[in-house]
């Protein structure tokens, strides 16, 4: 379980050949939110009416073989894009990946590392420039020429220059 903001609220390792379906109300019962929003392997009426009784309005779409399909907020489902990016800068740790452990405990360890570092990586870049910004300083920036930059006098100085921007 993923908040808005891309930072996991909840881990939860389970089988592979089990549905996400079968483990869903108690991934969801102890967090709090006005709503879901879940792919179509969420879609089932008990689960709806389960998230209804709580007062979290589900934004789940219909399965394709559903026989009366249910509304779904088409805006508030563009927002599982968040979820879906989380799970790929968690791929991007290979042990995650690819599931070196044989062992699930050992495996969500990793899997568990993997996420604090993506939640601190996305944490420290909280108040990096949007792409207007970034623009805005190229621009101005090209007025400034490196030949009136100050240089570093000698070779000890070069070697600790440090880089304004890790």
């Amino acid at each position: 379980v993923v908040d808005e903001a891309a930072q996991p609220v909840r881990l939860f390792l389970s089988a592979g050949n089990e549905a996400d379906i079968s483990h869903a109300q108690t991934m969801v019962e102890e967090i709090p939110g006005a709503m879901l929003v879940g792919d179509k392997g969420y879609d089932s009426d008990p689960f709806r009416q389960w998230l209804l009784e709580r007062g979290i309005e589900p934004c789940i779409p219909p399965r394709s073989n559903r026989k009366s399909p249910t509304a779904y907020s088409k805006p508030s489902y563009r927002k599982r894009q968040v979820v879906e990016n989380f799970f790929a800068r968690l791929k991007n740790f290979r042990r995650v990946s690819t599931r070196y452990d044989k062992l699930a405990e050992t495996y969500l360890g990793f899997v568990c590392l993997a996420a604090t570092i993506v939640s601190m990586r996305g944490s420290m870049f909280a108040n990096v420039p949007t792409a207007p910004e970034i623009a805005q300083v190229e621009i101005s920036s090209r007025a400034a020429s490196s030949r009136f930059l100050p240089r570093a006098n000698s070779a000890w100085e070069r070697s600790n220059c440090t880089p304004a921007v890790m």
